[in-house]
């Protein structure tokens, strides 16, 4: 691995950083990790955005390439976990008798027990 990244190269390494970071975070359910990385990966894009408009030299489009590849993977798994974890929090709150919805009095929405019958005279 080069140790002596520079211009886009570094950028796309320093967001795959984050990105690992934010797909750790999302692993381990630590939610204050995940906002907290926010302002992290918004500084990340950023400066890859101003990077790609300074032009790429040729010499680096291999290692640039192979940030890329890295960057999207990492990115491929925050969405992954990403997922996973709406998924959890969905199927816990069913198991609640709540499906974080609201209703349209803007009161949260409360899912009838399975089982439960709704008889009205």
């Amino acid at each position: 691995m080069t140790t002596n990244l520079q211009g886009p190269v570094a950028d796309l390494h320093h967001l795959r950083a984050v990105l690992t970071s934010l797909g750790d975070a999302l692993a381990q359910g630590r939610l204050d990790l995940v906002t907290a990385a926010e302002t992290n990966l918004y500084a990340a894009l950023r400066a890859v955005r101003g990077s790609c408009h300074s032009g790429v030299d040729p010499a680096t489009g291999a290692a640039l390439r192979a940030e890329v590849l890295h960057a999207q993977a990492a990115l491929d798994r925050c969405r992954r976990l990403g997922v996973s974890l709406t998924e959890f929090v969905r199927c816990s709150l069913m198991a609640q008798g709540r499906c974080g919805a609201y209703d349209r009095t803007g009161h949260e929405a409360i899912m009838a027990r399975v089982g439960a019958i709704d008889a009205r005279g």
